[in-house]
């Protein structure tokens, strides 16, 4: 797939299928994820893999003001990077 075609087929998606997703395709992603650019090359984001519904549902009530903000995924890929970080705020905006 080309780069416009896949930018013109985005979707955005609200609701998802109950069913958990395998533990290789959420490994993927995240190894993905791990070897995108970075800015200056700093590589000091972190990468937190979240696939307990327990936990997603703590992590929702904890950041979002109105609930169910991430639309009950089965699993979230988390990025951070450090305060100190000058480059946090473009690298995960």
């Amino acid at each position: 797939m080309e780069v416009f075609e896949a930018i013109r087929q985005r979707k955005s998606i609200r609701q998802f299928s109950k069913n958990a997703v395998k533990k290789e395709d959420l490994l993927k992603i995240a190894e993905a994820a791990r070897m995108s650019a970075t800015s200056v090359n700093q590589k000091s984001r972190k990468l937190n893999l979240v696939h307990t519904q327990a936990l997603i549902k703590k992590l929702d009530r904890a950041l979002s003001s109105y609930g169910d903000s991430f639309y009950k995924a089965q699993a979230i890929l988390l990025i951070s990077s450090p305060r100190d970080n000058t480059y946090s705020q473009i690298e995960l905006a």
